[in-house]
């Protein structure tokens, strides 16, 4: 026996005399690597300090919830298509417990919960090659309607698709160049401009979180991409997250500041808000008016849900009177169980649909008034 795997059945024995190794020990053996560098991460992000937890009484229960599983991980960001022959989601999934997996997106037909890929055509070969979606954005430009898509690749990219029923033909990408250094999430409105949130200045998060938590550092815009190039359009900030065109807003969430901030618009007169929320995600129109994020618990589950030792609780708010006082209301809360590390929210037909980051499914969630809803699932 060689001495590498002498150490390593030294190291499997001694994994095994305790509950938490035996629990170790189940996961394969390809992240146990991962595992040991997300625990050290995790304790020192997790010691963060977080805003106060909104309070809610849980006055409805998803009986019916149903889980509507992808046959593949990580449906991340969710766009709602109603436009289509039949009202659908449009899904980014990404396999982010083995990031050298290509990733691909899906529609759900929200009538029947019918889930097929969408065929992608007439990309060049480098992107069929390093196909790593994240966040996701569905705008009409020009009686068009196309789909942005943030990839992570051999680059970084901003993929726009021109979407014909359901299949995505390949239009231009846009990158990569030195400003998208980490792009997370995009939204576009109808003039062609475009908002991507970066949520680091490279791509080491814990050199991103020193700087922005230890040295008190904000090195990193929101860009837009407009005729005039790429250009900064709103506060540096320390990780920004989720992306929304709002009225005359963009909406902001910062995972690392615990924000979500509300921007005016370049030529608006309206004044910046700031509202506190953990670890805010994607955002997403809802009902009269009022915006969806998603939004997680702590980094430290969130980080050990990655490495598969732990679920990850979330919650869904809604953000409602964004023009005038805007407030947060919790409308969706789990502690993981049912559904770990939500990550984006789109709400049709009395139906709450929510994706998470790591795990092969969207949880459908019947919420007949969303304005009264404080969906406990345990």
């Amino acid at each position: 026996m060689n001495v590498p795997a002498r150490r390593d059945l030294i190291a499997a024995r001694l994994l095994r005399q305790t509950s938490q190794g035996r629990r170790l020990w189940m996961v394969h053996s390809r992240y146990l690597g991962a595992t040991c560098a997300s625990l050290i991460l995790a304790l020192i992000v997790g010691c963060g300090q977080l805003p106060a937890e909104v309070r809610v009484e849980c006055t409805q229960l998803p009986a019916a919830s149903q889980q509507i599983a992808l046959g593949m991980f990580g449906p991340e960001d969710l766009a709602l298509d109603v436009s289509a022959e039949r009202p659908r989601l449009i899904i980014s999934s990404q396999n982010r417990r083995a990031t050298k997996t290509r990733g691909k997106i899906f529609h759900v037909d929200l009538v029947t919960h019918e889930i097929r890929e969408m065929p992608r055509r007439g990309e060049p070969a480098q992107l069929i090659n390093s196909f790593h979606p994240h966040g996701l954005d569905l705008a009409m430009i020009d009686d068009r309607k196309v789909l942005y898509v943030v990839v992570h690749g051999t680059e970084e990219w901003i993929v726009r698709y021109t979407v014909l029923e359901n299949e995505l033909v390949y239009d231009k990408t846009l990158g990569p160049n030195e400003e998208l250094t980490n792009p997370n999430d995009v939204d576009a409105d109808a003039h062609g401009n475009i908002y991507v949130t970066n949520s680091s200045t490279g791509k080491s998060f814990l050199v991103n979180w020193l700087k922005s938590n230890v040295l008190g550092m904000r090195t990193t815009p929101t860009l837009r991409l407009s005729t005039k190039g790429w250009e900064s359009v709103a506060d540096l900030a320390k990780a920004p997250n989720g992306v929304l065109i709002h009225g005359n807003y963009l909406l902001i969430g910062d995972s690392l500041a615990d924000t979500v901030t509300i921007h005016p618009l370049p030529g608006s007169t309206g004044q910046k808000k700031v509202l506190e929320m953990s670890m805010p995600d994607n955002m997403s129109e809802g009902p009269d008016h009022d915006v969806l994020t998603a939004s997680h618990n702590s980094r430290l589950s969130f980080m050990l849900h990655r490495s598969e030792i732990m679920t990850a609780g979330g919650s869904i708010f809604r953000i409602t009177d964004i023009e005038g006082s805007p407030t947060l209301n919790k409308v969706f809360i789990t502690d993981g169980t049912m559904l770990s590390a939500p990550s984006s929210a789109v709400y049709f037909n009395n139906t709450l649909y929510i994706g998470q980051v790591f795990d092969p499914f969207i949880l459908a969630v019947p919420v007949r008034d969303l304005k009264q809803a404080h969906v406990c699932a345990k």
